[in-house]
């Protein structure tokens, strides 16, 4: 998959939490990080929120990552990540890669935020 870069309008979070009615995945481990500079981890709660503490501005990478006996609902669901007034929303579809991740993808940081997100099925 070509990484993409995701960026969208904050009004969109409230609109898009509301008009989802799916079911949030849980257990779903997520991964940011810059290469090089590693990456940190959150594990998805169990309404399918996630969160990561204010990062210094820039791009970085966002993956999602299931064990490998996971069972998924086909497409998985949509991710909607927030960063101060940036929000974007990233449809996952089934298909894993290697390790089980589920999405690989470029994210920004503005450096004043945190980063939140979650995974909602669809």
């Amino acid at each position: 998959m070509t990484p993409r870069t995701l960026i969208c309008s904050a009004a969109l979070i409230a609109v898009t939490s509301a008009a989802l009615a799916g079911a949030p995945l849980k257990g779903i481990d997520v991964k940011l990080g810059k290469n090089p500079g590693g990456y940190v981890s959150a594990r998805m709660s169990d309404n399918g929120n996630f969160t990561f503490p204010v990062l210094p501005q820039g791009e970085y990478t966002i993956l999602l990552v299931v064990d490998q006996d996971a069972r998924l609902p086909t497409p998985v669901g949509l991710l909607t990540i927030a960063n101060g007034l940036r929000t974007a929303q990233e449809p996952i579809v089934a298909g894993r890669k290697s390790g089980g991740v589920i999405l690989q993808d470029i994210v920004m940081s503005d450096g004043k935020d945190p980063i939140h997100g979650s995974l909602l099925e669809k």
